[in-house]
């Protein structure tokens, strides 16, 4: 089992074990041959299937992969995750301050997603085009999951001077 995970080249370059979006599905099984996984084929005609590995879905169409999705959430799942540092630990009671501080330590650009934030949910994207999706909790505003798909892009701001 790969265990923990780090994720700084989700967040950072848009990739997780070197797969990325578009990545074929054989690449993705040759990562996975010694692991637990699901699959679900979800259309036949349309090429659309879903392969699950512990708290992380792989999505693909056509044979290639179409979205990466991290639950990062309280399971039976043996998954941990970190990023950049097995230090900084990642789980689903971090708060969007604290992968805010590991973002600046770990040089991440990262800002705001403003169309995806609305009532308890809030959402940033990185500079490797990750979307981390945080949602009210007890009180505190923590991370659900994390998002790699073709259509989230980050743009950096250019400033002009």
């Amino acid at each position: 089992m790969i265990n923990p995970i780090d994720i700084y080249s989700v967040v950072k370059y848009g990739e997780l074990f070197n797969l990325k979006i578009g990545s074929p599905e054989s690449d993705l099984l040759d990562l996975l041959t010694n692991e637990a996984i699901e699959i679900f084929t979800v259309s036949e005609s349309d090429g659309l299937k879903i392969i699950i590995w512990e708290n992380i879905e792989f999505h693909l169409f056509d044979g290639a992969i179409l979205s990466i999705i991290i639950k990062i959430k309280k399971s039976r799942s043996n998954q941990r995750f970190f990023i950049g540092d097995p230090n900084r630990k990642i789980n689903y009671r971090s708060t969007l301050e604290k992968i805010i501080k590991i973002f600046y330590t770990a040089a991440i650009e990262w800002k705001f997603h403003t169309e995806h934030c609305y009532k308890k949910q809030v959402e940033i994207i990185t500079e490797g085009s990750a979307t981390l999706e945080f949602i009210e909790l007890q009180g505190s505003i923590v991370l659900n999951r994390i998002r790699l798909t073709e259509i989230d892009r980050f743009e950096s701001e250019i400033l002009l001077s």
